[in-house]
């Protein structure tokens, strides 16, 4: 029996036993045959009335069609994501409103009006053509912008299916013109231009082409009948512009950055095509494929593929992999197989085309020899060279569950999984489970016969995505309750129930079978990532299987399941990520996700194991931040903040360690033991560090203050500052505050241990930092008062030892901690005193201030003095970081008298060369009430000392003003341009105040202008200005 016949025989067998003979007859012919074939095959005409059965059931019968093509699902849809109605549940609104109206049938044409839900909408008018149960064409007067039927369409077609009886049917309009006579043939058409004038130009002309003889029209036989079918092949109506438009809107957007809801509803529309066994899943899929392919930015990719975002390499990957499944269809035509062949091998020879990943070329290079481009679409042109044709596939085909015997296919496990998801995809389930067990069991038996040399391509980022396949078949096979696909117009998101279904004699479930296959996939050794979109890929891939078994509840046949696996994980399996080698040769991914999922499961029923899971992966050695080999990438590979994603990983899965057993102090400090054991890196260490105070902390009460965490974290603190402390780096500083918050959570004792043992964890100025941070912590008043003072005995001590070892640094802070030590505090002060030429003008200055305000001004002259002695103070540095400290200099020895005066003017003459500022000094020390100080509130308090100018110190600081003028009069003059002429006519007239001061001034002051007019001639302006500006000073005067 030929396929054909065989389908005929199912077909006719399929019918409703009560249907009268006529309509079984008349179904299966409009279904199978179109109208035109029927015309030419018999040679009598076909009787009305059976003619009428055939047209009554051309239309399609079933509502599930008409919702695939109205009708958006997006997998994966977040439950938060908003409710919208689809346009197919828009349209049942529609019908149960009783908005359809006037729908009538003629011939293989169907027409009606469907009313708005409100009087403000317009009456939208429909006509949908149909042939052989496919509506093939549909217009509407909304024209909305879709690839998806409007809901007044669907409005329509539901109407039909469900009240096909009530609606009047009529022969096509060819058959109804066949009966009339000429007479009736001429008011017929004259009629029809009577009533639709509009009309009236085509009738004319279709009328003066019919009585030219030899007119196109008069050569062909018949005339066209919009109400009847005469496509050789019928489809289901697709409106290809609107799929190539949003495709092309969204490749032109600039970038495939992020994902876009129409690509992803396109995507998920064309598998829901391909379960459906629909040829419109390949039209659309061949439609987004061209658009791709027109991308511009492909030329630039292709000469730098790192550019390519992941989001565009994720649709380029999920445009593959769906020609593979179009390729794998085990049920496609040699004709269907030479066509694909030659369009994919026509892509595939376009130079832009995208690759495969590097991981899939290394493969075939190391595989085949020789360098060998593989496009995106090449594993689709190798399924159509293997194909379904060796006998084991046959026998695949052909058998049940229940005689399921292992087989070994002779290639790639990842390649058989790709069958699987065809089989699914194309919706032969059943074939597709039948295969996902035997590939299950041959994936168990390889783990048990592998040795550690073996080499296996990674199971999870496999461009197959072999482990989610088998486990996404195996687990819709458990699925308890079947979707009745009836939903209320809600939001209603329900994870799947699934129950244990046994197939064979071996007593096992589809269930536990996915489960443990799971569990090997995810346990696998994986090798680094050769590329930033693989790691994305294994990422992506792992995250979406265990979101798997997590919606699965645990029973006792799943709990030991588990516990077998793991342990065969641990100590059987040698292809195991979790094998000793594999965990410390830091050449494979570590799996910290995998290990943080088991360990929270297995804490339920067997935390021993969960913490030898535990242990095992935190022997993981990961590689250091600041180490240049540490990128998990080839070398070009770009994208090294990858790293940090696995160390994310590792965090996390340390976080829940130490959550878990920071109460049991026997499991903590084997913890912590690995951590600091197979943690060599101290940025590692004190971020696992940081993360554990965390969880010790976070519960807010006092009752952690002796917890055994923060005892280990306090270790592990004081393990970090042992082993940064010879480096003298950055990070080593950064540390302290952090530290000082352990600290001060332990008890007084470890307080005063790291007191007496500072040397081996801080240099002198982190030490005596870390002791000033702990005087001024808010938990020193949580210790008792007697703990409290001899703690505080102790930081002084320790500002003694770290002065004395690095002044410079640890003065000023020590002589702050033993500010209310009368013994300590003059030692303090000696030490500083002595060690001023290691200090900067600007810490002195600080000191000196300092002890200004303790009320020790002679003290903070002799600093104030020594910090001037480093000042150095140009000619045009009027701003000077340290002029305001200079100033309260200045304001202080005024306050202490005229001996202080007397050393402080000689070092400000040698230190200061700018006038502008000797100028102020001068008037400072003559004006008894300075207009302007920098001074503070004690040394205004007290009387200051004002100097006469007779006195030979403001002779001694004008002389040095005047000199200082004159310099820098001419050092002006050496390059000043005539936009500056008036600032230094400016400056002339402030020195000329100054000038005026001395004695001989008037002469030396008119001795510098005169000068400066012979010797710049030349400068005509400045001459008139310098002439004009003095001018007025004498009639001023």
């Amino acid at each position: 029996m030929s396929r054909m016949d065989a389908r005929i025989l199912y077909g006719i067998r399929s019918l409703e036993s009560q249907d009268h003979l006529v309509d079984i007859c008349a179904r299966f012919v409009a279904q199978h045959f179109p109208f035109d074939a029927l015309e030419n095959s018999f040679l009598s005409k076909i009787p009305e009335t059976i003619l009428l059965r055939i047209i009554f059931w051309a239309f399609p019968q079933d509502e599930a069609s008409i919702k695939i093509y109205s009708s958006v699902s997006i997998p994966n849809e977040p439950n938060d994501a908003p409710y919208r109605m689809t346009n197919f549940q828009k349209g049942v609104h529609l019908l149960e409103l009783d908005r359809v109206q006037d729908v009538i049938q003629i011939g293989f044409h169907l027409t009606g009006k469907v009313l708005g839900l409100n009087s403000s909408e317009p009456i939208y008018h429909v006509s949908l053509n149909f042939d052989r149960c496919k509506i093939t064409n549909i217009r509407c007067s909304c024209n909305a912008p879709d690839i998806f039927w409007c809901e007044h369409a669907v409005a329509i077609a539901l109407f039909r299916i469900r009240h096909k009886e009530d609606i009047e049917i009529r022969l096509p309009i060819s058959e109804s013109l066949q009966l009339m006579n000429r007479e009736q043939l001429q008011k017929f058409a004259q009629y029809l231009i009577a009533e639709h004038e509009e009309v009236l130009t085509t009738a004319q002309r279709l009328a003066d082409e019919l009585l030219q003889k030899s007119s196109s029209m008069n050569r062909i036989n018949g005339a066209p009948d919009p109400t009847v079918a005469f496509n050789e092949n019928a489809f289901w109506h697709l409106d290809e512009e609107q799929i190539k438009l949003q495709v092309k809107n969204y490749v032109l957007q600039g970038g495939y950055f992020s994902s876009s809801p129409n690509m992803d509803r396109l995507f998920c529309k064309i598998v829901e095509l391909f379960r459906a066994r629909d040829t419109n899943g390949v039209r659309m899929l061949r439609l987004v494929t061209e658009q791709f392919l027109d991308d511009p930015r492909l030329a630039i990719w292709q000469r730098n593929p790192a550019r390519m975002s992941p989001k565009c390499r994720e649709y380029w990957d999920q445009v593959g992999s769906l020609w593979t499944c179009v390729a794998l269809n085990p049920f496609a035509t040699l004709l269907a197989k030479t066509e694909l062949v030659q369009l994919l091998r026509g892509w595939s020879a376009i130079s832009c085309c995208p690759l495969e990943s590097s991981e899939c070329n290394e493969r075939i290079e190391e595989t085949r020899g020789g360098k060998v481009r593989r496009s995106v679409f090449q594993n689709a042109i190798d399924c159509l060279d293997i194909g379904w044709n060796e006998t084991y596939w046959r026998d695949l085909l052909c058998s049940s569950l229940a005689t399921l015997h292992p087989m070994e296919f002779n290639e790639p496990f990842g390649f058989s999984c790709l069958r699987v998801t065809a089989l699914n995809s194309h919706g032969y389930q059943d074939l597709a489970l039948k295969l996902a067990v035997i590939l299950s069991r041959n994936l168990k038996a390889l783990q048990l016969k592998a040795t550690p040399h073996d080499v296996c391509d990674n199971l999870i980022g496999h461009h197959s995505n072999a482990i989610n396949v088998l486990v996404d078949t195996l687990l819709q096979a458990s699925v308890a309750e079947k979707d009745s696909g009836h939903h209320s117009p809600s939001k209603v998101c329900q994870l799947p129930k699934y129950a244990h279904i046994y197939f064979d004699e071996s007593r096992d479930s589809y269930i536990t079978l996915a489960y443990e296959v799971a569990l090997l996939g995810l346990g696998q050794r994986r090798l680094l990532p050769t590329s930033p979109f693989v790691c994305n890929r294994m990422q992506m891939q792992e995250a979406a299987l265990l979101q798997k078994l997590n919606d699965i509840d645990l029973d006792a046949p799943l709990k030991s399941v588990m516990k077998n696996q793991v342990e065969k994980l641990l100590h059987d399996y040698a292809l195991s990520g979790f094998q000793p080698k594999v965990v410390t040769d830091n050449q494979h991914v570590p799996l910290f996700v995998c290990s943080r999922f088991l360990f929270r499961k297995l804490l339920d029923f067997n935390e021993e194991l969960a913490y030898q899971v535990a242990l095992r992966c935190l022997c993981y050695q990961m590689p250091a931040k600041d180490d240049p080999a540490s990128t998990p990438y080839a070398a070009g590979a770009g994208v090294p903040e990858r790293q940090s994603t696995f160390q994310t990983q590792q965090f996390e899965f340390i976080s829940t360690i130490l959550n878990h057993a920071q109460h049991d102090p026997f499991r903590l400090r084997n913890v912590m033991h690995s951590i600091q054991q197979n943690l060599g890196d101290p940025a590692q260490l004190y971020s696992v560090a940081q993360e554990a105070f965390h969880v010790a902390t976070q519960a807010g009460n006092e009752t952690n203050s002796n917890s055994p965490l923060l005892e280990m974290v306090f270790d592990m603190g004081s393990q970090i500052l042992i082993m940064t402390l010879e480096e003298k780096e950055k990070r080593h500083k950064e540390l302290i505050p952090w530290f000082v918050s352990v600290v001060m959570e332990q008890d007084p004792k470890t307080i005063l241990s790291v007191i007496d043992n500072w040397r081996t964890m801080f240099l002198p100025p982190e030490a005596i930092s870390f002791g000033m941070s702990v005087s001024r912590h808010s938990g020193l008043q949580r210790i008792p008062a007697a703990s409290r003072t001899t703690l505080l005995e102790q930081l002084k001590r320790l500002s003694i030892e770290c002065s004395q070892l690095n002044p410079a640094s640890c003065g000023f802070s020590a002589l702050m901690l033993c500010e209310n030590d009368p013994v300590l505090f003059p030692r303090c002060y000696q030490l500083i005193a002595e060690n001023t030429d290691s200090l900067s003008a600007a810490t002195l200055y600080n000191v000196a201030r300092y002890l200004e305000h303790r009320g020790f001004p002679l003290k903070a002259f002799h600093l104030a003095l020594a910090a001037t002695e480093k000042l150095s103070i140009a000619w045009n540095e009027e701003s000077h970081p340290l002029l305001s400290d200079l100033h309260w200099t200045c304001t202080l020895a005024q306050t202490l008298g005229h001996t202080e005066l007397t050393r402080l003017v000689p070092v400000i003459v040698q230190r200061v060369q700018c006038p502008l500022i000797l100028a102020d000094m001068l008037r400072r020390f003559s004006i008894s009430a300075p207009s302007a100080s920098a001074s503070g509130p004690s040394p205004s308090k007290r009387r200051r000392v004002v100097l006469p100018h007779s006195d030979p110190v403001v002779q001694q600081l004008l002389a040095a003003a005047l000199s200082a003028f004159q310099e820098t009069a001419h050092r002006k003059l050496h390059s000043i341009s005539p936009r500056h002429y008036p600032a230094f006519i400016g400056f002339l007239s402030g020195a000329r105040e100054s000038f005026l001061l001395a004695p001989d001034g008037h002469d030396q002051y008119k001795q510098l202008v005169d000068g400066i007019r012979s010797r710049y001639k030349g400068k005509k302006k400045l001459q008139q200005l310098i002439q004009e500006a003095h001018l007025t000073e004498d009639i001023c005067t």
